[in-house]
């Protein structure tokens, strides 16, 4: 994954989406969101509740 979330943060991968957002992995469900320059992300769900922390997973913004 190190080479497609690279290729994201230099806005080179041809379909960022097939890594970005929520996606069924292993039987469980994985976010992953590419904001530069925040320091920490939150997941939520609908009435705003935190689920959970998300961890920075490169350098360039991208959590999961």
């Amino acid at each position: 994954m190190d080479k497609a979330y690279q290729a994201i943060v230099d806005g080179t991968h041809d379909n960022p989406f097939a890594v970005l957002g929520v996606h069924q992995e292993g039987g469980r469900r994985v976010a992953r969101v590419f904001e530069p320059g925040a320091r920490s992300m939150q997941l939520l769900d609908r009435t705003g509740a935190v689920m959970a922390d998300m961890d920075l997973v490169h350098p360039g913004g991208l959590f999961a």
